[in-house]
Order: structure tokens, then sequence, then C-alpha cells
């Protein structure tokens, strides 16, 4: 018997069905795999939680607060940005959610669940490229590569025409290593974040930006992007790492 994730996150909330519950312990008690996805599923849920007990003590910028404030007020015109979210498959809600988290979550469309960071996507449908930053990016992810092995300002080409760049490394308070990518294409910018995770690179944040005709430039200037410079800011343990250090750690797969 086949489980998903969605249920094997409520079975570890106790969430199910007693009959469901007992369903999948039987299971576990036969399957390695099922053992492993479940532990996965734990140490993800644990640690977001703890991520998100260290980002409740972090002060909000007032531009970010501005942000919120202005999507909470009369709906926009037309022609105005849209905040939209595009929910990861296996995206739950995590309980315990600090009251400013609950407030971004209403005012921007935020979501996080057990496999997700933030996303916000600014007015402009995702594109392929921005749509694989989301959750844990593993080895079947077309993005690993370029978080794994890619120097800073070294761009990749993707499928759809995507075009991605790391731009920049550095460790985390917590030990790991984290990763700030921009993902461009012919109609939006990605600027993401992902942190080093059991089995691949855990997105902690990500801001899809539509482009304003080319007289115009990029919409990147914004309260949504300062979203990705308050995470880095709020992760980043001493200085970025140079490219020799980073060179160092990609040929030692960053450990």
């Amino acid at each position: 018997m086949t489980f998903t994730d969605e249920q094997l996150s409520a079975y570890v909330d106790g969430a199910l069905p007693e009959s469901e519950m007992e369903a999948i312990t039987d299971a576990l008690a036969q399957s390695d795999e099922l053992t492993e996805r479940l532990a996965a599923l734990r140490s993800t849920d644990a640690w977001l939680k703890e991520q998100f007990s260290e980002l409740e003590e972090t002060p909000i910028r007032q531009e970010t607060l501005d942000l919120i404030a202005n999507h909470g007020a009369a709906p926009a015109a037309e022609s105005d940005n849209v905040v939209s979210f595009q929910k990861p498959d296996h995206a739950r809600t995590l309980a315990g959610w600090p009251a400013w988290g609950q407030a971004i979550a209403a005012s921007v469309t935020l979501v996080v669940g057990v496999l997700t960071g933030m996303q916000i996507d600014n007015g402009s449908q995702p594109t392929e490229g921005a749509q694989q930053v989301a959750g844990l990016i593993d080895v079947s992810n077309p993005l690993y590569p370029v978080l794994q092995n890619t120097a800073s300002m070294q761009s990749t080409s993707l499928s759809g025409g995507s075009i991605a760049t790391p731009t920049l490394s550095f460790a985390s308070a917590d030990g790991t290593y984290c990763r700030e990518l921009t993902i461009v294409d012919a109609r939006t910018e990605n600027r993401s974040l992902a942190c080093q995770a059991e089995g691949g690179w855990l997105v902690r944040a990500s801001v899809t930006t539509p482009k304003t005709p080319a007289t115009e430039g990029f919409t990147t200037a914004s309260a949504n992007t300062q979203l990705i410079d308050d995470a880095v800011r709020s992760l980043m343990q001493g200085d970025s790492l140079s490219l020799e250090q980073e060179k160092n750690l990609i040929d030692m797969g960053w450990h």
C-alpha cells in the first residue's frame, strides 16, 4: 500500500483515523523506505519549528510591514501587481506560527508547509524554472546541480529558456550552508534562498517578480525582494563565502 506525504504528515501529528494510523504503523514495521520517508518528514518539521522560533525574535523591516499594510488595504486596480501563490503538492500549515507569520500569511498569501519555504509570486504566472524553486530541492530537481556544483555568478541554462545563477553563499548560525539563487526568463525574475537539508537544499524563501517593459527595466527593487535580503541577514553567520571558500566546499560536496 502506498502512502502520500500528506498521510505521513498527518500520521506524525496523530491526525488520522485509527484504522489509517494502524495501517501506517504496520507498514513502517515492514518497509525501511517508508521509515526513512517518515524520519525525513519529522526532521524537516522539527527543523522548521526551530527556525520559526528564531524568526519570531527577528525584527521585521519597515518596508516589509508597509508591504503587508498595502496588501491589506482596498483592492488594487486591475493594472496593479497581484500577489498569488501556487501551493506545492505536499504543503500543510505549520502549527504554532508566530503572530507576525499569521499576519503575513493573511496579507500576502504566504504559506509554509513541511517541505516549503515562503513563496511570493508578485503578479506573473510562475514559469517552469520558478516553479522548481519550492520545498526540498533534491537530486531529481534540475536546480540541484546548480546549487550543489555551480560557483556564484556562473549561469546555467534550464529547460524552457530560464537561466539560473547562484549569487551568494554563506554559513548559517546552525552550521549549514545557504545559497541565494536567481532564475531569469523573458517574463520574470525569481530570487530564492535555499539552505542545506537532509536530502538536498531546502527553499527558505522565494520571490518571483514580473519584468516591466525594457524601457523601465526590472521591478525587483521592492519590499517583496526585500524579504530575501531580510532572510539572508537573519540567517548569515559572519561574512559571505569568498569564491575560493565556495570552490573548496563545492569540491568537498559542501561538507
